[in-house]
This record gives C-alpha cells, structure tokens and sequence, in this order.
C-alpha cells in the first residue's frame, strides 16, 4: 500500500519559491517515498539526534520529513538546498 504524502504550510512554502526544474526534482524524490518511506538508496538517512526525521537527497536539495506508519503518511517538514540552513532550523523532538 502506498503513503501519502502531506506538506506541513512551511514546507509548501519552501517548495513554491523554487525553481521550476528544482521543484520537478523534488517531485520524482517524493514520488519514490510514497512506495518506500524509508528506500535502500544512499540518498537516504535518518537525522541524527532527531525522533522519527528523515532526510532524502536529491542533488543539492533536500527532503526533511517524518512518518507516520499507522496512518500511513509522510510528512514533509522542509525542503531547500542544503547551503540555506536547513538543518539548522529545525527544532529538537
């Protein structure tokens, strides 16, 4: 069964200020999350120090999302290039 994939208002944000090519790259990598939330690709990796958040590569931009598996779901926290401080504003959980 397939995930569904919500974008928290921040992160829809984030998405709507990029680059139109940036944001079809974007695309392709949530596609891939929503058959495997958690893909044995190097790309992947879970945040260190954080609950439950994942990080996607995809070239120089980046997904920040967690999961709920009981539901199903997805949610994209952030996304953005990673120069842009994306790591560092995210809050401990």
């Amino acid at each position: 069964m397939k995930y569904q994939v919500f974008f928290t208002i921040k992160a829809k944000k984030e998405l709507d200020k990029l680059s139109f090519p940036d944001q079809k790259k974007l695309t392709k990598a949530i596609d891939l999350l929503e058959k495997d939330p958690t893909p044995a690709i190097k790309n992947f990796r879970p945040l260190t120090g954080y609950d439950n958040l994942f990080r996607l590569r995809a070239g120089d931009l980046r997904i920040i999302y967690s999961i709920d598996r009981q539901k199903k779901q997805i949610i994209v926290e952030k996304v953005g290039k990673r120069n842009e401080r994306l790591y560092k504003l995210l809050s401990k959980r």
